[in-house]
């Protein structure tokens, strides 16, 4: 066996430290209540179309993996094995993110509403 591939068996199996991922566009969320609520509703609508994109790859690629090798997927020792894991794990991320930016969207419409309301009852 290659050093190489020993090294990488024993790599995958050692422990991985826990990091914490920033988000810029999170932390913008975080402050929305000083944003204008049509601007924001913009920023959250770009990010969704790069996530249902996102999605729409992974959905297919996702696809493509379990109409060529089906249940037996989850037992190859190939990388096909892997990219089935990452590929799964990513539909279940870009879904989830989409439903939060749906639901975000929601409110920022309901703000928009209520400040049109109060501007036309002025």
């Amino acid at each position: 066996m290659p050093p190489g591939r020993q090294e990488l068996e024993r790599w995958v199996v050692s422990p991985t430290p826990l990091l914490e991922v920033r988000s810029e566009f999170l932390i913008k969320a975080h402050s929305l209540w000083l944003a204008d609520p049509q601007q924001a509703l913009l920023q959250f609508q770009e990010q969704e179309r790069y996530h249902r994109a996102n999605l729409a790859a992974y959905e297919a690629e996702l696809a493509r993996l379990e109409e060529r090798w089906g249940a037996r997927l989850a037992l190859m020792n190939t990388p096909d094995f892997g990219d089935y894991l990452t590929v799964k794990r990513g539909v279940g991320y870009e879904r989830d993110y989409i439903a939060w930016l749906r639901w975000a969207m929601t409110l920022l419409e309901e703000r928009v509403k209520h400040q049109r309301e109060e501007r036309a009852a002025e």
